[in-house]
């Protein structure tokens, strides 16, 4: 069988050795990183019932962009609160990406913040810097994936999702005035 995509054999120590230099540089690329609640679907208020999820058109044809990756970054105060568990969160994550892959949309990976101040539960009882406006989720992210940072975005709808851009020094995009071509043009012209 012919196979014209990357592939390395790392089953010697010197392909092993040659993998550690090579991979990254396959690997390295932008990334967007992007709002659930109001961004990727419609934000009725702490959502987490499978029947709630609704996916907003528009968001979906902006993202629709191959070579990157694609990160949601979510606060999800509702945890903390006591409206919803982290199960309930995992579920409708779980189903909500099941419905991007139907749209060709395959999200990398996702970071979640449960915590706030005078939350319900003990354990989400604290102030974090994981909740946007601070950057730590996608902080966290890029230690785990080679991302080229100086070309990536943040979709959000929200000015903590803004502030949260503006701290990890990328460009942002409001989703009530993104279009798919300004996405790609970013992203072609870089």
């Amino acid at each position: 069988n012919f196979f014209s995509n990357f592939f390395i054999d790392i089953g010697t120590p010197k392909n092993f050795k040659l993998s550690n230099k090579i991979l990254p540089k396959y690997l390295y690329k932008p990334a967007i990183f992007i709002d659930r609640d109001g961004t990727i679907i419609k934000d009725k208020g702490y959502v987490h019932k499978l029947k709630d999820l609704r996916i907003i058109g528009k968001t979906i044809r902006a993202i629709n962009y191959k070579n990157c990756y694609k990160f949601i970054v979510t606060n999800q105060s509702g945890i903390g609160r006591g409206y919803f568990s982290e199960q309930d969160f995992f579920r409708f994550q779980n189903h909500l990406k099941w419905k991007l892959i139907k749209h060709n949309i395959l999200i990398d990976d996702v970071r979640y913040c449960p915590f706030i101040q005078n939350a319900k539960f003990k354990k989400y009882n604290k102030k974090s810097q994981f909740r946007k406006p601070d950057n730590l989720m996608l902080i966290d992210l890029c230690r785990k994936y080679f991302i080229d940072l100086k070309n990536s975005v943040m979709i959000g709808n929200s000015i903590s999702d803004k502030l949260c851009a503006e701290k990890t020094k990328i460009q942002y995009f409001d989703v009530n005035e993104i279009s798919t071509n300004r996405i790609k043009e970013f992203f072609n012209k870089n």
